[in-house]
């Protein structure tokens, strides 16, 4: 009971046993004594409540404050790391020993002094001739040059240099290769097992349906021998292979040969989605408006080296291209009636 309430019926009891004729004074002192304490119980309340508000206004301002600091640090590490390329190339030289006639040996330089630098939530693309080096790029990144192969120059992934140890840990996982041929796939083994690189477990396989059906691919596609694919078929199950392990690093060597153009375009999209959720991309690739279209920077190479760098919004208008390669390349897209010459 409150002791608002209270105070009515101690009156009640009061008059019953006092003479209030005889002892008013005792009345009024005690009635006053309980309208002083019900005074008191009101201001109490009164203060507890302002308090209890102004508690809770600083928690929730607390609370924002500590939620647009987390805001600002997260945006601080992307910050920093699309500051720090997750990929880092520097003067890389490849050299071949080759035999020509008899016992006389000459030595190739196919990759000169190759410079450049990938960042996580960026798409780039390599554009060039063919037979420039392109792809020999793409397997100097892996590892996966042949035995008369020499290499020169320093490759870093997140700030640490690629030596073998590394790459036979990262290979696969944190490095994919999506590859230009259909060979590389085992032709001894099922479609679904080389995607799953050979766990049985239900999460994987669900994840392996998923992406198959994602590129437009049946679930009786698991089943299958590469030898039963067509080379579009194949070219998916290359895709879906290397995206199974969520990679920080793609590199995609010409992934749309043989397909149509919308699976092509619904490919290099994947591809933008995966960057777009902090991976970094390398497309190299021949369709030069599909790599305007999708790119965030694009690497021109011509005879082993990277000219220079475009904004694929500079290379849509014609704007600040220095090379006469890269004005030819512009100069022979459909628009411009494929005119690469004055």
């Amino acid at each position: 009971t409150s002791m608002g309430d209270a105070i009515p019926k101690f009156t009640l009891e009061f008059q019953r046993t006092v003479n209030i004729k005889r002892l008013p004074h005792v009345y009024l002192m005690v009635y006053d004594f309980f309208c002083f304490l019900n005074f008191c119980r009101n201001i109490y309340f009164d203060k507890m409540m302002r308090l209890r508000q102004k508690q809770s206004k600083t928690m929730r301002l607390s609370d924002l404050e500590q939620t647009d600091v987390l805001k600002e640090r997260r945006l601080r590490e992307n910050r920093d790391s699309m500051e720090k390329p997750i990929l880092k190339i520097q003067n890389l030289n490849l050299y071949f020993t080759q035999y020509a006639r008899g016992l006389r040996r000459r030595e190739l330089h196919p990759l000169r002094d190759l410079s450049c630098k990938l960042f996580s939530g960026e798409l780039t693309a390599v554009v060039g001739a063919s037979g420039s080096g392109k792809s020999l790029l793409a397997h100097a990144i892996l590892g996966i040059l042949p035995y008369n192969c020499r290499m020169e120059g320093k490759i870093s992934y997140q700030g640490e240099v690629l030596d073998e140890t590394r790459l036979a840990g990262l290979r696969g996982n944190g490095i994919s290769l999506i590859p230009q041929g259909v060979s590389y796939l085992d032709p001894l083994m099922r479609v679904g097992d080389q995607i799953c690189g050979g766990r049985k477990d239900e999460a994987t396989r669900a994840k392996c349906r998923q992406l198959l059906k994602r590129y437009g691919l049946d679930e009786s596609v698991e089943k299958c021998y590469p030898f039963e694919l067509s080379g579009g078929m194949a070219r998916r199950v290359l895709m879906a292979a290397a995206l199974m392990q969520e990679p920080r690093l793609i590199v995609a060597d010409e992934p749309t040969p043989g397909l149509e153009a919308m699976t092509a375009r619904h490919v290099i999209r994947h591809l933008k989605e995966m960057a777009q959720d902090g991976a970094a991309v390398l497309l190299i690739t021949h369709d030069l408006e599909l790599a305007i279209e999708m790119a965030d920077r694009i690497l021109v190479f011509y005879d082993g080296t990277i000219l220079e760098e475009v904004k694929p919004e500079n290379f849509r208008e014609g704007r600040n291209l220095k090379e006469p390669y890269t004005q030819a390349l512009y100069r022979a897209l459909p628009e411009h009636e494929f005119f690469g010459g004055e």
